[in-house]
């Protein structure tokens, strides 16, 4: 999912993707975004790289579940997980060289890092 206008991948309220070994490359806005109460994303082997905000984003209590992914060159972050009830659970992946960080949980958001 490259060069979208926004998203290249997104789950929106109450809805769910998995996706295996894909990319989502230089979209405006987000690699990966993930809204709404119930919506959920599941990610293996997948990489999120040079967009234009995150490459993997969740807001408004969604969550995302990533393993063995990487996040890199994104403009803002690699990972953010924003608002109350958001969460993202990252398994065996990596966030680097992005623009200013690398995974932050903002304004109630939760992240989850293991090895």
């Amino acid at each position: 999912a490259n060069q979208n206008g926004r998203t290249g991948l997104a789950s929106r309220v109450g809805s769910s993707v998995v996706a295996v070994d894909c990319v989502m490359k230089r979209n405006q806005q987000f690699g990966v975004y993930v809204s709404g109460s119930s919506s959920n994303i599941a990610l293996k082997g997948c990489l999120a790289s040079e967009n234009g905000l995150y490459g993997v984003g969740a807001s408004e209590a969604g969550s995302a579940d990533l393993v063995n992914c990487t996040m890199r060159s994104n403009q803002q972050a690699g990972v953010v997980s924003k608002d109350e009830g958001s969460k993202i659970v990252l398994k065996d992946s990596e966030a680097n060289e992005n623009g200013r960080i690398g995974i932050a949980a903002i304004v109630g958001g939760q992240v989850e890092a293991t090895a």
